[in-house]
């Protein structure tokens, strides 16, 4: 996204960035609750909360689109297929390249390398994310593969995967605080 700085990454506001990233961001605490029609998961990082519909619910029409998008999930077996729509606009890979405020590429600032990390991605309200979690054997590691396709930002899928491990840790509030008029001044 030509012109994204790091003043356009919604962290820097409190706010969540998206359902892929923030689940591992910062290594925070995570909850996860399973009742017979829904899973019920609370993040660390920024207190996002998103429901899995497990009874075949599709999307409401008077769903508010929002980053947590409207989940429905289905078991293959014993892997948990969660299809996430109705999301906001907002950003798959946010800004992240330097401090807000600070000269981004072509402001006193080199080019990015080729294949030096991820760039900023936006999604659209039309983006679809796909996740596959597996237990491992014991129980304590949760393995998830992910699938986003935006059709307006992507001219592929982004897949990739990641695992959090079982903790006896306590889950806190983020209790985000907001510095954004501080750091720009």
């Amino acid at each position: 996204m030509e012109g994204a700085t790091a003043d356009d990454n919604p962290r820097f506001q409190c706010e969540p960035t998206n359902i892929v990233l923030d689940w591992w961001f910062d290594q925070m605490v995570n909850v996860i609750e399973q009742e017979d029609t829904e899973i019920r998961m609370t993040y660390g990082f920024m207190d996002l909360v998103r429901t899995i519909h497990l009874d075949g619910t599709g999307m409401p029409d008077d769903h508010v689109p929002s980053r947590a998008g409207y989940s429905t999930g289905t078991w293959e077996g014993d892997t948990l297929v969660v299809t996430t729509s109705g999301f906001d606009d907002g950003w798959i890979m946010a800004p992240m390249s330097g401090a807000p405020g600070e000269p981004q590429a072509g402001e006193g600032r080199p080019e990015r390398p080729e294949g030096a990390g991820p760039v900023a991605v936006r999604n659209s309200p039309e983006l679809t994310v796909t996740e596959r979690f597996t237990l491992n054997d014991d129980g304590t590691v949760l393995h998830r593969a992910y699938e986003f396709v935006d059709p307006l930002y992507l001219e592929a899928p982004i897949t990739g995967s990641d695992e959090v491990t079982l903790t006896a840790d306590a889950y806190e509030p983020y209790e985000c605080d907001d510095l954004t008029t501080e750091r720009s001044e």
